[in-house]
């Protein structure tokens, strides 16, 4: 983990910077991540291996841990 700073804007002009923690986030490339209402978060990634594959993953620790599920695209094609 890593502290730095964290760059808050509004309408795209600085407004005050705040420590941030950062955790190296699993494998992949994009990351749209949600929280749902219980502070669970959960971020879907495409993998970089063979075929179409994506995962999806789940951390109820703020980002700390994460469980994975692998999806293959091929299994939802219908």
């Amino acid at each position: 983990m890593e502290t730095r700073q964290l760059e808050i804007t509004v309408d795209g002009e600085p407004t005050r910077t705040i420590p941030a923690e950062f955790i190296a986030v699993p494998f992949g490339r994009g990351a749209p991540i949600g929280r749902a209402g219980d502070g669970t978060l959960y971020a879907g990634f495409s993998t970089e291996g063979p075929g179409l594959e994506s995962a999806l993953l789940k951390s109820v620790d703020g980002g700390k841990t994460w469980e994975e599920k692998r999806l293959d695209w091929w299994e939802f094609f219908d």
